[in-house]
């Protein structure tokens, strides 16, 4: 069972401005008074540990902001798994939070944009989005500029409230 609000609370303070947690008190060889709380993963996320269990520090800091756990997935809107600055977190839906994914999606990505890709047999870059699962096709373009131009105009429109990422 998850700790409660008023558990966390004991244990971890929580700065919205730095996003990071400290250690309330001090508990066995591991945990010091003062000191910042958890680990860094290897997949980028900060992971804190209470009563044995790991806990993501970005949820635990919207528990202590918010009074409670997350119904959704909590973001990061810049993309950067251990930035838990409160500003840079808000509750999404997986469709959200996939919409500004950052870096390579995958092994044999050819542009550097989100949502661009190079099209060999046409010798352009085509802009895609999707919506609701559905991919739409922006067209094809000269530059990888261009594309990304199309795509950043159509997210705009489309997820008004989500960062472009380049």
């Amino acid at each position: 069972m998850k700790p409660t609000h008023a558990e966390v609370a004991g244990l971890l303070s929580y700065c919205p401005e730095s996003g990071v947690l400290r250690w309330r008190t001090s508990s066995g060889n591991q945990v010091r008074e003062g000191a910042d709380a958890g680990t860094l993963h290897p997949d980028g996320y900060r992971i804190v540990r209470i009563a044995r269990r790991g806990y993501p520090a970005h949820r635990l800091a919207w528990l202590l902001v918010t009074g409670e756990w997350p119904l959704q997935q909590v973001d990061h809107r810049n993309g950067v798994r251990s930035d838990n600055r409160l500003s840079n977190l808000r509750q999404a839906s997986p469709g959200e939070n996939n919409q500004n994914l950052h870096g390579p999606l995958s092994s044999n990505r050819t542009s550097r944009f989100l949502g661009v890709c190079w099209k060999r047999r046409e010798e352009r870059w085509r802009a895609q989005i999707q919506v609701n699962g559905v991919r739409r096709d922006l067209g094809l373009f000269a530059t990888e500029e261009e594309a990304h131009r199309a795509y950043s105009a159509a997210k705009a429109e489309l997820h008004p409230f989500h960062h472009v990422a380049a």
